[in-house]
């Protein structure tokens, strides 16, 4: 690893042997980018993928991912899938959100148990 935060990292993902890992040193860093909007989120690391899905997967938790392939579903509110009222969401949902340029990997949209993506808006 380049730099000290990808050490600390490494040094975090290495002591948890893919167990969750709370770490608030990690979690401040990410609240202040976020704007306080840390508060109502667990920022939880792991050394690959596949342990992510299986922590996802022993809790119970749905994986929905983000895309734009054929087969993806709009994430708004009113979209006939999503059913009529708050409740139809899963209780345990995890929300699996790629990067811009190459989105959700391979792996996690063949995982997830449903595809979607946010409604467009602007022009």
């Amino acid at each position: 690893p380049d730099s000290r935060r990808q050490r600390r990292r490494a040094k975090r993902v290495q002591a948890a042997d893919g167990l969750w890992d709370a770490d608030a040193q990690l979690d401040q860093e990410h609240a202040a980018f976020g704007k306080n909007s840390a508060r109502f989120l667990s920022v939880r690391e792991f050394a690959t993928a596949e342990l992510c899905l299986a922590a996802l997967r022993a809790e119970g938790r749905t994986v929905w991912a983000t895309d734009l392939g054929q087969g993806a579903h709009v994430l708004a509110p009113g979209a006939a899938w999503l059913g009529a009222t708050p409740g139809s969401l899963p209780d345990k949902l995890a929300l699996v959100i790629g990067t811009e340029s190459t989105g959700v990997s391979a792996l996690m949209l063949a995982a997830a148990d449903r595809r979607g993506f946010p409604p467009p808006h602007g022009f």
